[in-house]
């Protein structure tokens, strides 16, 4: 069973993850913190990771670098959401850094799946 960290600032979306983890009994940890974050990612191997690339305050981008550049690396999946329409955060975004970026109604339908004890293992 995964492992499911959110951060985010807002509490709609936040509330949607919440809910859903319940419902699956998936343990869910809301930080907002780089080294938190990275701290909790190395304490369970297959961690989720769910970051809005929306949020102006805590910078997807920036916590997903520190992610992918932590020593010694984490086992983590990091998956991020965003508004169709930000078509510069999706570019800024990249191939590599997460490992699906998805419009917000879509992150919403996939929960299920993603949060499903046979979700696919880290990278």
């Amino acid at each position: 069973m995964p492992t499911v960290i959110a951060c985010m600032d807002d509490l709609m979306f936040l509330s949607k993850i919440v809910e859903a983890s319940k419902a699956l009994d998936v343990p869910l940890r809301s930080l907002k913190s780089v080294e938190k974050i990275i701290a909790a990612c190395g304490e369970a191997p297959g961690t989720l990771v769910f970051l809005d690339l929306d949020d102006r305050r805590l910078d997807a981008i920036v916590i997903a670098r520190a992610i992918r550049a932590a020593t010694p690396p984490v086992d983590v999946l990091v998956y991020a959401f965003v508004s169709h329409v930000n078509e510069d955060r999706i570019e800024l975004a990249g191939k590599d850094l997460f490992d699906k970026v998805f419009s917000r109604g879509q992150f919403v339908r996939s929960l299920p799946e993603l949060l499903a004890p046979e979700a696919p293992a880290a990278r």
